[in-house]
């Protein structure tokens, strides 16, 4: 029995709000082999009219003013002028259930499924919201605003609001329990839930109050209830049951039955209808409150000279009784009721309407994202299909589809052409489009920057912000998530495209509209911290981060890919705020769950993986890796940190072959990866090999963002590693394209034109061309004292450099002064705890100087603050040993500087530091014991220096001049000792390896 139930398939639309008398009312049925619409008067059951609704049409209903019928079935759902002329289908899937929203709008679901489908408005777009297993019957609340959906499968009512999209709120209606019908009464209070048990008779009809959401009685009307109705005054419910039902009077079992309960009391009173027919279904009340209408599957024979027809019953409420019955000559009925004045009809012709294109499109744009590609596309083929005749708005929306589509399969030529359509045609259509052309200038403005044609994008995306606020004002859900758009702009580089003020506001209103845990609002969060921290905003950045990552893990299911690279996002900032080891373990957690959503081998999955080695290795040996001040006196970091730089370059590179070969190479997960593995190499010393990646990406950028901080960094980094091979006038174009683009489109207090001063300065200083570097070096220092003002750290390397230069071009008074301010500001930042490194450079500009007492404290008080080194801090006192050391020798304490020396070299030995770094401290250290005259040692340490200088020979980080220098300083050493013939070939060997004097 109860698989026969499931298969029925009559189901009736319950009309709210309609206080016409009966006289002003029609009958409507619905007959599922010919797909017609019978339009019957109610009282003498007489045929007025015939619509056409369709092959496999089982549901209907009709609007309040009787001007729209709705048929749903197998096909979906046809909207049907009342007089025949036009035919509009609005939703293309199987349904078995359909019903009117108080504004013109409707609802369905299909019992096998687990999404009810709306618009709340008759030409507004339809929408899926899932509300569970087996959806069996749902009604609108009063106002419209909420959806009150029976969910079989679960055993309870869930409540959908309609503006969110989203289920609010579930109703219970104890274990057991499976709903099957229910009715919202005419003052919208009160929702009577018909339920089926484990037994025959266990039926039960709950009362629920709408207010309180929960169930305040239970009527044990027997059976299985199948419709439920109300007289249009409330005062009675009536319920139409399709299995056995106990009499109320005399206890006994008796055939099918509807039910009259009285609303006040909840008493109520069977009236038997076996005799008449079978197979209950639908149940509609007249408004003059004494006649009711049920369909059935069978009539009687003894009621009907033929067998196995379908029929109506008229029920006559007063006496509680069926007055007559109305026979329709194929299986099963749907019935309503609705204003109308019976008259004839005529067929028409189907015409398609923007519900059904809208509809296609949006139940393909979830197959998508369920990955049923092939779903997908023959739902968008499909719309496009029946827009294409009529153009205009509807051919433009599905443009818009279509272009998204392709976007997503990485046909961007495709895309943007679609793109392009889609505005010229939505541009042509009216107001009520707005929001569509929006979508399609946005969408076109995002493909470009992601392809690389960014400046055309900013105006495409200022655009349809201005669209949307002109339509919607600027509070408006809508504008805000464009703002969004502005904001992918902005990251991308283009500029400021967004103000610190919008972006406040942009987020006050999605918190507003969306509430505090929705997805979207997760992502635009996201989006905002990375805003933030390329701004150098880390603790605003953070802390967005951390609200992105718990919005998406309180709503999404942990499967979702979004929850990983969430977890992403957080590491990232983690590492910008230096919080190194919980960086790498959400990174961790982040990969672990996208392996799961997207596989190991996935280009994402691959390339956080090599994110992940490399911040376990930075983690593992923090300060790796030389800093500027570093590679400028000749001390780097040690050996361990060269073997973990070889393994993460490996890592990026197997990343970047994965993303290149997987999405191509234009990609932006490709060229991320293709950056990333260029830092690597750079920071394995692999120059030549980072100058071949860096190539190919300043020449793609330079096609794509011609005027952006993209190629500006690409740039910067290009400098240095050409600088590190020695191609010097490549290295100074690359820092000359740099300057003159920041020059242009950033203003004098951005942090990248800053840095583009530098670099191009301190290259021409380092290449001894500090005529030229001079001018870039003081407006570097300017720019600087604006941005951090005077006594600020940040002035330390251009004061320290711009010293330097002073020297050599003999300006002796002004590069102490240059040199003396640095040691001030080094001085004041070190004490307690402060820059060391600051200190560090302020003595080497003293040194640089010549102020050698200066210095010498300077160097000193580095010393006292670095008793018990580790990690790079070690790296700094074996500088300030080795700088002291030299300032000793000169003011004849060579035996001081001797222990200095050998302290150094006992760091770089336990630290493995590269060879060509020990080669400099043993040739200090030779140096020093030769003016003491310990020549055995002398000549050993020499020996040993230039063995490990030679050895570095393919270590593109060891710098040029050391064998050079090495050469000619054994020379001096064998010359003091009267070996001239040794010191000829020495001096000859430093000038084959480039020393002069």
């Amino acid at each position: 029995m109860a698989s026969r139930l499931l298969r029925a398939v009559a189901t009736v639309l319950y009309c709210v709000g309609v206080a016409t008398a009966s006289a002003s009312e029609c009958l409507y049925t619905l007959g599922r082999d010919s797909g017609t619409i019978g339009i019957y008067d109610p009282l003498g059951l007489r045929l007025a009219g015939e619509i056409e609704a369709g092959d496999g049409a089982t549901t209907l209903a009709v609007d309040a003013d009787g001007q729209q019928l709705y048929a749903g079935g197998l096909h979906g759902i046809t909207r049907i002028s009342v007089d025949g002329s036009k035919h509009r289908p609005l939703l293309a899937t199987s349904i078995d259930r359909i019903v009117q929203s108080p504004e013109g709008g409707f609802a369905a679901l299909a019992r096998r499924g687990d999404a009810v489908f709306y618009t709340t408005q008759a030409d507004g777009v339809a929408r899926s919201v899932r509300v569970g297993q087996a959806p069996a019957d749902l009604v609108f609340s009063r106002n419209g605003f909420e959806l009150y959906v029976a969910v079989a499968g679960t055993g309870a009512i869930n409540i959908v609001d309609v503006k969110a999209g989203a289920v609010v709120g579930t109703i219970e209606l104890g274990e057991g329990r499976f709903p099957e019908t229910l009715a919202l009464s005419p003052d919208g209070r009160s929702l009577f839930v018909g339920s089926n048990g484990e037994s025959p008779e266990a039926g039960l009809v709950h009362v629920v109050d709408v207010l309180y959401r929960k169930v305040v009685a239970e009527i044990a009307v027997g059976g299985g209830p199948r419709s439920i109705a109300f007289s249009r005054d409330g005062r009675l419910a009536l319920v139409a049951d399709a299995r056995l039902a106990v009499a109320q009077r005399s206890g006994q079992l008796v055939g099918e039955t509807v039910a009259v309960i009285d609303t006040e009391t909840l008493g109520f009173e069977l009236i038997t209808v076996a005799d008449y027919g079978r197979g209950l279904s639908d149940i509609v009340a007249v408004g003059d409150g004494i006649h009711a209408f049920v369909s059935v599957e069978t009539l009687a024979p003894e009621n009907d000279d033929l067998d196995q027809l379908s029929g109506v019953l008229q029920i006559d409420l007063g006496e509680r009784l069926v007055r007559r019955t109305l026979r329709l000559n194929e299986p099963q009925a749907a019935l309503s009721i609705a204003a109308g004045d019976c008259s004839p009809f005529d067929d028409a012709p189907v015409e398609v309407g923007p519900i059904l294109v809208e509809t296609l499109l949006t139940l393909g744009e979830a197959d998508a994202r369920a990955g049923r590609d092939d779903a997908a596309d023959g739902r968008l083929q499909r719309a496009f299909d029946l827009a294409r005749a009529g153009g205009g708005a509807v051919l433009g929306r599905v443009y818009l589809a279509k272009a998204s589509r392709a976007w997503q399969q990485r046909d961007y030529p495709l895309a943007g052409a679609l793109y392009k359509d889609a505005v010229r045609l939505l541009r042509g259509s009216t107001p009520l489009h707005t929001s569509e052309l929006a979508s399609a200038l946005a969408g076109l403005g995002l493909l470009r920057i992601a392809t690389g044609s960014g400046d055309s994008a900013k105006a495409l995306l200022d655009e349809s912000v201005a669209l949307l606020r002109q339509s919607f004002g600027a509070d408006h859900l809508f504008v805000a998530l464009a703002m969004n758009n502005l904001v992918l702009a902005e990251m991308a580089g283009l500029g400021e495209c967004v103000s610190s003020e919008e972006v406040k506001h942009m987020l006050s209103v999605l918190r507003r509209d969306l509430g505090p845990l929705h997805p979207y609002l997760a992502e635009v969060l996201s989006n905002v911290a990375l805003l933030y921290q390329g701004d150098g905003r880390f603790d605003d950045a953070l802390a967005l981060q951390r609200e992105a990552v718990e919005i998406r893990g309180r709503v999404l299911p942990l499967g979702d890919a979004s929850v990983g690279r969430g977890l992403l996002n957080l590491a990232t900032a983690l590492t910008a705020s230096g919080e190194l080891e919980e960086a790498k373990e959400r990174l961790k957690e982040g990969v672990r769950l996208l392996e799961t959503a997207l596989g190991a081998d996935h280009p994402d999955v691959v390339l956080a993986r090599s994110s992940l080695v490399s911040l376990s290795q930075r983690a593992a040996g923090e300060g790796c890796g030389s800093s500027v001040v570093n590679r400028r006196i000749g001390v780097g970091s040690g050996g361990e940190c060269e073997g973990a730089g070889q393994e993460v370059a490996q890592e990026f590179r197997d990343a970047a072959e994965v993303t290149t070969r997987e999405l191509g190479q234009a990609a932006p997960v490709s060229l991320a990866a293709s950056r990333r593995l260029a830092d690597a190499l750079q920071e394995a010393g692999r120059h030549a090999e980072a100058v071949d990646e860096l190539d190919k990406l300043v020449s793609h950028f330079r096609k794509t963002k011609p005027h952006s901080r993209e190629v500006v960094h690409l740039l910067h980094n290009l400098g240095f590693s050409l600088l590190s091979l020695a191609r010097v006038e490549a290295a100074l174009a690359a820092y000359r394209e740099s300057l003159e683009i920041a020059r242009a489109a950033f203003s004098e207090s951005d942090p990248d034109f800053a840095l583009s001063l530098q670099n191009l300065g301190q290259g021409l200083f380092e290449v001894g061309r500090c005529d030229e570097a001079e001018p870039l070096l003081r407006e570097h220092l300017r720019v600087q004292e604006s941005r951090f003002g005077r006594d600020a750290t940040e002035l330390l390397i251009p004061l320290n450099t711009l010293a330097q230069c002073a020297a050599k071009l003999g300006r002796a008074d002004n590069a102490v002064a240059l040199s003396q301010r640095a040691a001030a500001i080094g001085r004041a930042s070190a004490p307690g705890g402060g820059d060391v490194n600051a200190l560090v450079v302020a003595a080497e500009s003293l040194n640089q100087a010549g102020n050698l007492v200066e210095a010498e404290a300077g160097y000193r008080e580095v010393l006292t603050l670095l008793v018990r080194p580790v990690g790079h801090a070690q790296s700094l006192r074996m500088q300030a040993l080795i700088q002291l050391a030299g300032i000793l020798n000169k003011t004849e304490r060579s035996e001081e500087a001797l222990g200095l020396i050998e302290e150094a070299a006992g760091i770089a030995e336990s630290n493995r530091s590269p060879k060509w770094v020990r080669a400099i401290i043993l040739g200090n250290l030779a140096g020093t014991q030769g003016e003491l005259g310990r020549t055995s040692a002398a000549d050993e340490n020499f020996r040993t220096a230039i063995e490990f200088a030679e050895a570095s020979s393919g270590d593109r980080q060891a710098p040029g001049w050391i064998l050079g220098r090495l050469f000619n300083a054994y020379a001096d050493h064998k010359e003091q000792n009267g070996d001239d013939a040794e010191s000829r070939k020495l001096r000859r060997l430093a000038r084959e390896h480039g020393f002069d004097s």
